[in-house]
């Protein structure tokens, strides 16, 4: 294709520069990959010293970039064209990997490296010379300050390598990390990259002429920098007067759903405490960032669905928070100060609610522990005593949450656990009809005190009463046999009650087969067991589906793909949206339900961007399920504010002031939370946003 064409010629003229590669930030699906091996392919290495080129990259993109590579480039003249460098049987030595054209690692492996004694290691190692680095979806460095971004940097090679459809997702901060790969001088001393970036410029709507000049001429320098070292071409670009691609029309709906009594009743109980709990954390000296998105999160999922909400019982969360109470002052404390204590060491994402492991305090997401059979510490491979593990939300609540006066009859605020993806626990006893009891909802549903029944729905969930441990036991089991997956589907649809969105998403979904012309859906959520709650009723309907998770090895998501893509009777699949947001290719599929919103647009882009890509032959139609009156709507009017920051930053048409997009204000967590203090009380307020007990 013709944009193709020209962004190999560009990549060719930015080798020969003395900046030696740069950032081909191309919007998904527009054949960036394409752009690399037709790259490979004009300008191979004659050093003998530097013939190999390295490609780091999520885990289930590898296989993709191996069969590309297979079905592109001619044959070596070596003879070895490709070989993929993870999992333990991995070469140990750089000599045997440098016997191939290409090696394909993963941001797992190539941390697992640098954790060790890296300068032994293939990758990282004195004698690892390569002659080109290409980071795919480099946005998996956009913290600087992770392992991944920091071994990534200290790789050496002649050229180097971005590929992003979203090379800035959330603030300025992340467009050094990629300048510091690059070695763009001298832009990667970070007091120099301030006094460019302007460390607290920030997003101010268009129409607010608050911006000052000093502001928006260095916004001005810092697009002439992103030009310098940039490519990016949008499927809307034109070459030529004619648009780089042609693709179908894209259909965007907002379907807004409403709340049944008893689910609107929830709601707004959970946003009452959330506020209470917000109005004290004002006044008692501040809260981490950490803490405030997990009550943001409880709000989140209120919206799709009532056993989201972890309803936990003092009895089932004792032993929890027995254990949180184990830890050593020193353990607390360095947990207490670690911003980074929810990034999972092992996929590198951030979670709401890791399990903490005792007695060094090292932390794991669920659905890695799942994935493993650990008895030693990722971290510091400490032997595990696993009947004194904990999770965050329990630590959280002995070490951080400051306790409600009784006097005051507002409810133990220990109550607000973490995020326990899939925890269906609770109790069902009674309660009185006032304002605290509509504060106890969460952890005391049943009869009011005037004798009226809960709704059927609610009541339900309340009869279930799982532990996290056992659910996430029968969740492992259940990849073991057919026997142990149909006792996990038995007590999923034994527990399964609707929900105002997956009622809608099942109706769109009926409309869609009515239709009868074979159109796909690919279903994105960020919550797992909300699609788990969701494939109930489509198993029960006599729906054929894949599922693709975080939680599944790269094969099993591969040949989810595969089967999605190929077979014709198998017209859904359910996806988690950081799973599903990077590097697939789903044209295969014509329909598009989100059932929740992220609060980074670009995520969601980057996962309709799977569907709505080179090679969709159909019209796309992306359905948006929401609830109006809820943090949903607050979501949306945060995902425009920081659209119009990224294209201010890519020199589109924005107005730029002084504030600081690398964190969230005060003033956003309780427009967030829906506070209504006074603005002025909330500045005045001991909110951290710099210390370690602040908003960072």
């Amino acid at each position: 294709m013709e944009h193709q064409e020209q962004g190999l010629r560009w990549m060719i003229r930015m080798e020969q520069s003395h900046r030696h590669g740069g950032i081909l930030a191309d919007d998904m699906g527009l054949g960036k990959t394409v752009q690399t091996l037709a790259l490979i392919a004009s300008r191979q290495s004659s050093n003998h010293d530097r013939r190999t080129m390295l490609v780091v990259a999520p885990a289930g993109l590898i296989s993709q970039w191996k069969c590309e590579i297979e079905r592109l480039l001619p044959a070596d003249p070596r003879g070895a064209r490709v070989r993929v460098h993870s999992g333990p049987a991995r070469q140990t030595r750089f000599s045997d990997l440098s016997r191939y054209q290409i090696v394909l690692t993963t941001y797992n492996t190539l941390v697992a490296e640098f954790r060790r004694e890296h300068s032994e290691s293939p990758l990282l190692g004195r004698a690892s010379k390569w002659h080109r680095v290409v980071l795919d979806e480099a946005q998996y460095i956009k913290n600087d300050r992770t392992k991944a971004a920091m071994a990534c940097c200290i790789l050496d090679a002649s050229y180097r390598w971005c590929l992003s459809g979203t090379p800035v997702m959330n603030s300025l901060r992340e467009f050094y990390s990629l300048l510091r790969f690059l070695r763009v001088h001298p832009y990667t001393d970070l007091d120099v990259f301030n006094t460019v970036s302007i460390h607290d410029l920030t997003f101010q709507p268009i129409n607010d002429a608050t911006g000052s000049r000093d502001c928006l001429v260095v916004m001005a320098q810092l697009q002439d920098l992103v030009r310098e070292i940039m490519l990016r071409r949008t499927q809307t670009s034109t070459l030529g007067g004619r648009p780089i691609v042609s693709l179908p029309v894209k259909h965007i709906t907002t379907v807004y759903v409403t709340f049944c009594p008893d689910e609107r009743r929830l709601y707004t109980a959970l946003e009452s405490r959330t506020q209470h709990h917000f109005g004290l954390f004002l006044h008692h000296g501040g809260i981490r960032r950490n803490d405030m998105l997990s009550l943001l999160q409880r709000l989140q999922q209120a919206c799709c669905h009532p056993l989201l909400i972890p309803h936990v019982t003092q009895e089932a969360s004792l032993p929890f928070e027995l254990n949180a109470r184990r830890f050593t002052g020193a353990v607390v404390a360095r947990l207490r100060d670690n911003d980074r204590v929810l990034d999972c060491p092992i996929c590198l994402t951030q979670v709401d609610n890791p399990l903490i492991f005792f007695p060094c305090g090292h932390s794991i997401c669920v659905e890695c522990f799942e994935r493993g059979n650990r008895i030693s510490c990722p971290a510091c491979r400490a032997i595990l005593d696993l009947s004194h593990i904990t999770d965050y939300a329990s630590f959280v609540q002995c070490h951080y949450i400051p306790r409600a006066s009784s006097a005051s009859g507002q409810a133990d605020l220990s109550r607000m656990g973490g995020s326990r993806d899939g925890v269906l626990s609770s109790t069902f006893g009674d309660h009185t009809d006032n304002a605290a009891a509509d504060l106890d909802l969460l952890t005391h549903f049943g009869l009011s005190s005037d004798g009226l029944s809960v709704p059927q729905r609610v009541a339900r969930a309340l009869h279930v009463s799982v532990s996290m441990l056992s659910l996430s036991a029968r969740r492992k089991q259940s990849a073991t046999s057919q026997a142990a997956r149909r006792q996990y589907r038995q007590d999923l649809e034994a527990q399964w009650i609707g929900s105002a969105k997956i009622d809608r998403a099942l109706e769109i979904v009926h409309e869609i087969q009515r239709r009868g012309y074979q159109e796909k859906v690919v279903i994105f959520s960020q919550f797992t067991a909300l699609l788990d709650l969701l494939a109930v009723p489509l198993m029960q309907g006599g729906c054929v589906f894949e599922r693709y998770d975080g939680s599944m090895t790269p094969a099993a998501r591969d040949a989810a793909v595969a089967s999605f893509t190929a077979q014709p009777d198998c017209g859904i699949l359910l996806m988690s949206l950081k799973a599903g947001n990077a590097g697939l290719n789903l044209a295969c599929a014509s329909e598009v339900i989100l059932l929740d919103p992220f609060w980074n647009p670009y995520v969601e882009d980057q996962a309709v961007g799977r569907v709505y890509r080179i090679g969709q032959q159909r019209p796309v139609h992306v359905h948006r399920i929401l609830v109006q009156q809820t943090i949903e709507d607050r979501i949306l009017a945060l995902q425009n504010s920081k659209r119009q920051l990224i294209q201010g930053i890519l020199g589109e048409d924005a107005a730029i002031s002084s504030g600081n997009p690398d964190h969230l204000r005060r003033e956003d967590l309780a427009y967030l939370l829906g506070y209504r203090e006074p603005r002025e009380t909330i500045r005045r307020e001991s909110i951290n946003e710099g210390g370690p007990n602040g908003i960072n």
